[in-house]
């Protein structure tokens, strides 16, 4: 929903930091054991880097949870341009003095596209 809803009204931060925060705390919101027992094959994907196996996991589950129209839909617009144009706007509203923060924002919002869209 935080996508489609800050794809429609680009403007409003508070839904891509929203969105942000879901995916990137998405191990530490009850999923950490799941990735070490179940899921390990995510976390030596991304070389046992928590975050980026929280971010592939809340890609997986969402797209388990998702209609075939919703995939299809967000397949339309959760492209590479619309994914730095995400992360920007997060890095500017988060971490204003931070360029630095960028790849990793970008990384985190790719790994959890990837799965999504699988």
């Amino acid at each position: 929903m935080k996508l489609f809803a800050w794809h429609g009204r680009k403007a409003n931060d508070k839904d891509a930091l929203d969105l942000y925060r879901v995916i990137s705390t998405y191990a530490d919101a009850g999923n950490t054991d799941r990735l070490y027992d179940s899921e390990i094959s995510l976390l030596e994907q991304v070389n046992y880097d928590l975050e980026l196996a929280g971010a592939a996991l809340a890609g997986r589950d969402a797209r388990q949870l998702s209609s075939p129209a919703t995939l299809t839909r967000l397949s339309t617009f959760l492209v590479s341009d619309f994914i730095d144009m995400l992360a920007e706007r997060i890095r500017a509203s988060r971490w204003p003095l931070g360029p630095e923060q960028l790849l990793r924002i970008r990384t985190t919002l790719s790994t959890f596209s990837e799965y999504l869209l699988g």
